[in-house]
């Protein structure tokens, strides 16, 4: 008998209060192919970082980790990965489900990058035993300057060739 009322409790305790692992982040989104998303993390040195990202729908991940703020996506406009990245990153994992675990070697912010290589678009879980903050890289597109000084040049030409024209008649 007592051990039929202790088990109705302990019943009772895990269904009402389920036993969860501890998680610091969380976070579910659609991503297109060759889009990156990224993160950064404020870590104090010695202490671990464990991040892990799930495909839903089979999509081929890169999972990039930096000490130092991420200014170019590092993505090609073929889609292709950017050799570069592969020097700046101080660890990184690619596949289907990439992991990457990293006890931090001073104390600073940390930027993680993750890039829908191939098969997308695809929805992806990221997780991480710490709190992630979204960053976002401005996409401010610069003018060639080739195209610009063309640009110019024609539109003086053409405003020249106008005014004279304007003057003969």
């Amino acid at each position: 008998m007592k051990y039929k009322k202790t088990s109705l409790l302990i019943a009772f305790i895990l269904v009402f209060f389920p036993i969860s692992t501890v998680v610091g982040y969380e976070n579910v989104e659609k991503i297109s192919e060759s889009t990156s998303a990224f993160f950064l993390v404020n870590l104090n040195k010695g202490e671990l970082l464990e991040i892990k990202v799930e495909s839903l729908e089979g999509g081929w991940f890169g999972l990039f980790l930096f000490d130092e703020r991420p200014e170019e996506t590092h993505v090609n406009f073929d889609g292709t990965l950017d050799n570069e990245i592969y020097n700046k990153a101080i660890l990184y994992d690619i596949g289907n489900e990439p992991t990457l675990i990293y006890i931090a070697e001073n104390t600073q912010i940390y930027y993680i990058q993750l890039i829908l290589l191939e098969n997308g678009p695809d929805t992806y879980i990221i997780t991480s035993n710490r709190e992630l903050s979204r960053y976002y890289l401005p996409q401010l597109h610069g003018y060639s300057i080739p195209i610009l000084l063309v640009s110019v040049i024609s539109t003086m030409v053409f405003l020249f060739v106008k005014y004279k024209n304007n003057l003969n008649e």
